[in-house]
Order: C-alpha cells, then sequence, then structure tokens
C-alpha cells in the first residue's frame, strides 16, 4: 500500500505541475506600454515584457495573478541586452520594420536563430513566467518582407511556429500565438492559447472560431476607447468567448476596460461556450478534460489544480437506477455489470445506472470505469487484490488485470476510487467542497486574484 500511496502522490504532483493552459473567459491586462502595479491588478492573466523585474512576477504569483512574458521573435529589438548576439549570425538581420524604427526584421528560416530563441525562453522559464508571447510572426505579410529577394512565404512561418511551440513545450512552458489569425486553424493544435490585436477593427475575429471550438482561450486587445469601437466590439465578439481587453489610447498602458458585452451591448450578447461553471466562480475546462465529478450542476474536472466545468454532452436526464437510489452515468459511461434491472457503470466512486439514451462501450476490464487502463493480457503479476479484482503494475501506474468472472456486485462499494483516486481525489465533497467549506478565494488565489500589423503599439 506504501507503494500505491507513492504513486498517487506522483500522479498528483504531475497533474499540479502541468504547463499552464488558461481558461476561456478570464479577465486578462496587456502592459508592455508601462510599468505595472502589481498591487492594484486585478486581471486574472497579465502579458508584461520578459525584461520585468522578477519581483514583480513573483508578486504577481502571490496574488494569484498568471504572467504571460513577451518578446520579439521576427523581428530584432535594438534595447534588448542580447541584440549584438542576433548582429553576429550572418544573413539573420535584414531590413527596418516600418512601424517600428528600432526594429529590424529576421529571416525566420536562418538556423542560427534558434539558440537564440531559446536562451530567451529558458529565461523566461527561470523567472518562473507561465507562458510566453512571442511577437511578429507575421512578417510574410509585410511590404518589407515581400521587397526581399527570397521573401519569406506562409509554410516558412508556420514551420517556424511549430519549432516555437514544441521548443517551448520541450522547456515545459505555455505558448500563445500572437496575431495571424490566418493561421490559427493550421497551428491550433501546437499552441496553448492566442493572443490578437485590432481583430474587431478588421472583422477577424470569427476566425478564432474553431480555436475557441477546442476549449482553448483567446486574449484580445482594442486600441482608442469604447465608444470608438462599440458597434465594432458587440457585431464581432458576440457568440465568441473573448477575452478583451480595451486600452483607451494607442499605448499598452496598465489601465483599459475589460469588454463585457451584455453591459455594452445588451442582453442579446452572449459569449457562446460558457459552460455552467462560469457562474459559480469557475473556468470552463478545456476540451477533452477528464471528468472527475458529477453532480446536479453538471460534470466537473481538474485543470492547473482547481475545479473547471466540462462542457459537453449533458448527463442522461433518467435512469432505472434514480428509482433503486443510485444516479444516472454521465452519457459515456463504460458498462462493468448487467443485472434484471439493467446497465451499471461506476463513476466517481459509485455505481449510476446506464440509461437507453448512453453510449455505452463494454469495459474490457474492471479498472477502466476507476480511471485505470487495463494490464497487458498475461504479462502481469498479482500486486493487489480489493473486492474490485486483482490489480498489477505497469509503467509506474497501477492496471487491472482482466478476468472473465465479474468480481463486482451493485452492493459491494468499490473502495479502490475513494481511497487512491487516479488523481489522488479526494472527492469533491470531502476536500475541496464546492458549496461549503472552500470558496474561490481560499481555494485558488486567482480572484484575490497592426493598427493590425503596420501599427501595432506594443512598445515602450
Amino acid at each position: 500500500m506504501k507503494l500505491f500511496i507513492f504513486l498517487s502522490i506522483f500522479l498528483y504532483i504531475n497533474i499540479v505541475n502541468a504547463i499552464w493552459i488558461p481558461p476561456q473567459g478570464i479577465k486578462w491586462n496587456y502592459v508592455l506600454g508601462s510599468d505595472i502595479n502589481e498591487n492594484t491588478e486585478t486581471a486574472n492573466v497579465v502579458d508584461i515584457d520578459i525584461r520585468k523585474d522578477q519581483s514583480k512576477i513573483d508578486n504577481l504569483h502571490k496574488r494569484g495573478i498568471k504572467v504571460i512574458c513577451y518578446f520579439s521573435g521576427g523581428t530584432l529589438e535594438y534595447f534588448r541586452e542580447d541584440y549584438k548576439d542576433f548582429l553576429n549570425v550572418p544573413n539573420l538581420v535584414q531590413n527596418r520594420y516600418e512601424a517600428w524604427p528600432d526594429e529590424d526584421w529576421l529571416d525566420i528560416r536562418v538556423e542560427g536563430l534558434k539558440p537564440l530563441l531559446k536562451k530567451r525562453i529558458k529565461l523566461a522559464v527561470s523567472k518562473k513566467c507561465d507562458a510566453i508571447e512571442v511577437d511578429n510572426l507575421d512578417g510574410y505579410q509585410m511590404a518589407e518582407v515581400k521587397s526581399w529577394r527570397n521573401p519569406l512565404t506562409k509554410s516558412d512561418t508556420i514551420k517556424f511556429a511549430k519549432w516555437l511551440a514544441n521548443t517551448a513545450h520541450n522547456y515545459d512552458i505555455s505558448i500563445g500565438l500572437k496575431n495571424v489569425p490566418g493561421l490559427i486553424d493550421e497551428l491550433s493544435s501546437y499552441f496553448d492559447f492566442a493572443i490578437n490585436e485590432d481583430c474587431v477593427v478588421y472583422n477577424e475575429c470569427r476566425l478564432y472560431k474553431n480555436f475557441l471550438a477546442k476549449g482553448k482561450a483567446v486574449f484580445g486587445v482594442t486600441y482608442n476607447g469604447i465608444e470608438a469601437n462599440r458597434s465594432a466590439l458587440c457585431r464581432n465578439l458576440n457568440g465568441l468567448n473573448i477575452s478583451m481587453i480595451v486600452k483607451n489610447k494607442k499605448k499598452l498602458v496598465q489601465s483599459g476596460i475589460i469588454f463585457d458585452g451584455v453591459k455594452q451591448c445588451g442582453s442579446g450578447f452572449t459569449t457562446g461556450g460558457v459552460c455552467f461553471s462560469v457562474k459559480m466562480g469557475y473556468p470552463c475546462c478545456t476540451q477533452n478534460s477528464e471528468i472527475v465529478y458529477t453532480d446536479s450542476t453538471g460534470s466537473w474536472g481538474l485543470q492547473n489544480g482547481d475545479w473547471c466545468g466540462v462542457k459537453g454532452p449533458e448527463p442522461v436526464s433518467s435512469c432505472f437506477s434514480k428509482d433503486l437510489g443510485f444516479p444516472c452515468c454521465s452519457k459515456y459511461a463504460e458498462v462493468v455489470t448487467k443485472d434484471y434491472n439493467g446497465s451499471w457503470g461506476i463513476e466517481n466512486g459509485k455505481w449510476c445506472g446506464i440509461g437507453s439514451g448512453n453510449k455505452t462501450t463494454p469495459s474490457s476490464c474492471f479498472s477502466k470505469a476507476l480511471g485505470y487502463p487495463c494490464c497487458s493480457v498475461g504479462n502481469s503479476d498479482v500486486a493487489f487484490i480489493d473486492n474490485n479484482g486483482k490489480w498489477g503494475i505497469e509503467n509506474g501506474n497501477w492496471c487491472g488485470i482482466t478476468s472473465t468472472s465479474k468480481t463486482t456486485t451493485k452492493k459491494t462499494t468499490t473502495t479502490k476510487k475513494t481511497t487512491t483516486t487516479k488523481k489522488t481525489t479526494t472527492t469533491k465533497k470531502t476536500t475541496t467542497t464546492k458549496k461549503t467549506t472552500t470558496t474561490k478565494k481560499t481555494t485558488t488565489t486567482k480572484k484575490t486574484t497592426t493598427t493590425k500589423k503596420t501599427t501595432t503599439t506594443k512598445k515602450y
């Protein structure tokens, strides 16, 4: 049992320390054009320059605020300490970025660029940034770059963007795709979130529809105030769960307005895919999140160490088991056993009835219903036996040893799920008691918590 407890703790630690994936709909702020007062910031996420002092990042984290660290990967910014390293790489630095006189375009195809950007990613990791934003991937669309003898292409940009995302993930840090909304569908599986400037001005917000449908967050910024952009904001954001900050001018200072569609546009405005949990103070889970707990409000998962609402099919409304004092299973529960009443599954350590509306798949072994894989046939020794069946260990994880005989019965409550679940859980009602013993402010500090491409206003 000591080994079992150790493995459970190990699994839990790995879940908690996973790459940060921002949920949709949270408040964000974009502060590249001034200093940031971390003591007055109210957003859940802030995007700041990677040069900011470590103390700033630490103080933001203490207040439960996630930090995205910014640098340019498509241009050379001459105010950065490492700018000479870029100049020393043959054929890397090209002509001037006309919108930003202190920047030159880079040929992102030059291999010598990669080790320089790796150093910056390592710096972000060392400063405990939660994610990075790599700017100016849209060079292939710019007149200055199109004037090259051998200009960048869309395929060059996609290849470079994939390398950036894979490299960031290799260093265990999240990465967002900046602008280039025309590439979002091709790159959506590589990036953890997206950042866009002025999609409401260029009517490009809809290009993020598929990205949002995957449960990924989109952070937007609009310049020149609410009044000048109200119509465009209401028209472009209706039905899209984009987190939008509106800046009063063209500079990315700390002050700004969090766009509230209902307040600014009226009761007909909707953010689209908001799940039930948002009204309760919890974010939506990303797509395909595992269901950890189900109650009358819906299905719950765990993400970044906090509860989140799982979007998707609603639980079956009724089934035979309700009359017997057992809940209905969620729609895709696996069949563990059958009796004269019907088919039974196990969810959250409890028996549940599988209704006629469920899409069921017979379980190949008892452990799959408990969140553990089946052992390889004939290759596992019995390490532990309980009321559910025989358990083995493969690849450092528990697995169920397949048996043709059913060892579970409806009356025999499984102890495996309640004492040692896959995520160490800690059922919802005992350790996190969403409705009674913990509130959002105690389980997470989160709540206390150019012109499109030519005139972007990201710099000092």
